[in-house]
Parts: structure tokens; sequence; C-alpha cells
């Protein structure tokens, strides 16, 4: 702001104390109405829908086009499906429609120290943890479960922290259309289980392909592993669930 340049130095000094203050009142005035997040008390009640509330007004007042991040493995390409376009990352942004722009950094055999953490979007889709979880195929452990789900908490911090108010939408791991132990099983859940509690704390939205994808794997995947083009539908399709959803918490508060 700009200084009454005929108030002496001591004027001066108070005109700007006294501003700050105000500004600052204002906005914890603001925080309480919303009930906003505490983040010195660690208080996230009501966080997820102030996030949707901001995200729709910034995108009701922003002229520019609006930016899709994807993010991840072959469970978001394209090529599996056989399809140019028939990746869940394509038809989700297909989806979206006029007035999105996508930034694709999915790609085949992509893991978790791979996923790049510094950009900014207004909607982001993340699908990772698959092709560092094959490990567990050949030589179970839960040590490798809990550092796996270790490392996917730090990324999804990572890529909140750079953008507090997006959508962010992570998908879980699916079964394998192929036999697995009753002990590798269990781990798979157990590591769902700990991506579904880091989607929790870094107040996104969990796409459970696991749950979508589970006694349907002869039609959903190809090659073992992969997604087919009705695999990809479906994780499109939760994607679409997830971001309507944060979409309707936002118009609740508009």
């Amino acid at each position: 702001f700009l200084y009454p340049f005929d108030l002496k130095i001591p004027q001066c000094i108070l005109f700007y104390l006294t501003t700050v203050f105000i500004q600052s009142s204002l906005s914890v005035r603001i925080y309480n109405k919303h009930k906003t997040t505490n983040l010195r008390t660690g208080d996230y009640s009501h966080y997820h829908n102030i996030m949707a509330m901001e995200f729709a007004k910034a995108s009701k007042e922003n002229s520019r086009g609006r930016i899709y991040l994807a993010l991840g493995d072959s469970m978001s390409i394209d090529y599996y499906t056989g399809i140019k376009g028939g990746g869940a990352v394509s038809q989700f942004f297909k989806f979206l429609g006029p007035g999105w722009g996508l930034i694709d950094e999915t790609f085949d055999g992509c893991v978790i120290r791979e996923v790049p953490f510094d950009h900014e979007a207004d909607l982001i889709t993340l699908t990772i943890a698959g092709n560092d979880v094959i490990s567990l195929l050949g030589d179970p452990s839960r040590l490798v479960v809990k550092e796996i789900v270790l490392e996917h908490e730090k990324l999804l911090a990572r890529i909140r922290k750079r953008n507090p108010l997006s959508c962010f939408i992570v998908g879980n791991i699916y079964y394998p259309d192929t036999p697995l132990t009753a002990y590798q099983h269990d781990l798979l859940k157990q590591l769902n289980a700990g991506i579904a509690e880091n989607v929790e704390k870094c107040e996104a939205c969990l796409a459970d392909i696991y749950t979508a994808f589970f006694g349907h794997e002869k039609e959903f995947l190809c090659n073992v592993i992969e997604p087919a083009f009705e695999g990809a539908k479906m994780i499109c399709k939760l994607f679409k669930e997830q971001y309507n959803r944060f979409l309707s918490l936002s118009l609740i508060h508009i």
C-alpha cells in the first residue's frame, strides 16, 4: 500500500502496524467463519470442504484455462488399451471438456521415486505403487510394504504442499489377473490400507480401484497386470465420481 507522505516517521510506523493488525484480524475472521484448518493445533475439521469451496471460487474467478495434471504409471496410459485416447487419463481429460489443459506425466513402469512433484494444477490424478509392489510377488515382505507406504506418504505430502487447494485424486492397487497366495493378498490389502491412510492425511480423494476391479480381472486387465480398455473406462469412472463429489462439496458452500 502507499504511505501518506505527509505523516511523520513515528506516525507512519503506527499507520503500518495498524494496517497489518486489521488485515490479520480480517484473515482470522474469514478462517473462523469457514472453520478451516488450524495448522498449529492439527485440527483438520472441515478442511476438505474449504478446499472444495476455494477451488470453486478460484475456478470461477480465474480467466485462464484450468490445468489437469496426470501422474503415475501404466494404470493411466493409453498403450495397453490398444486405442489411442483409450487410457484412463485420456478418457477423463475428454470428460472435462473445453477450458482444460493437460500436463500428462504418466508413463509405463513409473515408480514412486520417479513421480514429479513440482507442478501446479487445479486437478491432479495419481496412480502409483503398482510397480513398487511387484517385488512382493517374488519375495513378499511386510517390511517392503511399510517402506512403500512411507514413500507414498512422502510423495502425496509433497504434491499437496505444492497444490494446497487442488482436487487431488489418488488410486489404489488392484488384484492382478493371476492367483496370489493368501499371504500375498494380505500384503496387498495392507498396502491399500496404507494408501487410504495417506490419502486421508493429505486431504485427497481415494479412487478405490481395488474394489472396483476385484472379481473382474479377466474383463478389466490384460498381460496379467495392465488395464485393458474396459479397465481404463472403470478407472476413468472412479476419477469422475471423486471429481464430481469434490465439486458437489464446493457447490454447498458457494
